[in-house]
């Protein structure tokens, strides 16, 4: 019996075993302080901007064979409706603070949906460019993950970079990403009728 099983279905500490979407997600093999940032490589910033916005800083590496990949995520940010510009410019100074260099020197992407239109008007990815949320190549798109229910997409291309078939870790936190932490232990499929469904519950902020 393994120790998340064992506080989630006895315990109540975490969610039901069989609810939680990242099954592979192991703090124990996860998490690291060798997450940390690497001055000598590059670094990327992805922002969800909304009423709940969210951010994470992490720097890829190939692997050895040129088929696999290593991800370090060695920041995450949270904001809960403070309003693009105020976000945009936390995500500054949070950058700042991880790294102790500015946007200019990493590759910064939004979700697509950044072109809509607030409650008062501006649109979103607008007010993030206006006051320097950008990096070197600009304020990039997420790629499109198909037409077909992207979100469930995405969730399962992170479910097979946490560990492939034959055990390699693909992605790992540092300690500090503690909201992101609690996302992989905590994050949850949809029931409807008793039923698990092949999609997450919404929402499950922050």
């Amino acid at each position: 019996l393994s120790l998340r099983v064992f506080e989630s279905d006895f315990l109540c500490l975490r969610p039901r075993a069989g609810d939680v979407w990242f099954t592979q997600f192991d703090e124990l093999k996860h998490v690291t302080p060798k997450a940390e940032y690497d001055r000598s490589h590059d670094f990327h910033v992805a922002i969800d901007p909304g009423v709940e916005t969210g951010a994470v800083w992490f720097q890829v590496y190939p692997s050895w064979d040129g088929i696999w990949m290593d991800i370090k995520v060695f920041g995450d940010y949270f904001g809960y409706d403070l309003g693009a510009e105020q976000n945009a410019l936390n995500i500054i100074k949070r950058t700042k603070d991880l790294t102790g260099v500015g946007m200019s020197r990493a590759r910064v992407s939004i979700d697509p949906a950044a072109h809509s239109r607030t409650a008062t008007g501006p649109v979103v990815k607008g007010e993030y460019e206006r006051v320097g949320c950008f990096g070197r190549t600009g304020l990039e798109e997420w790629p499109h993950m198909g037409h077909h229910n992207p979100k469930v997409n995405s969730l399962s291309l992170l479910e097979a970079v946490l560990q492939s078939a034959d055990g390699r870790i693909g992605i790992t936190f540092h300690p500090r990403c503690d909201r992101l932490i609690k996302a992989f232990s905590n994050y949850v499929r949809r029931r409807k009728d008793g039923q698990l469904l092949d999609e997450p519950k919404d929402p499950q902020h922050p």
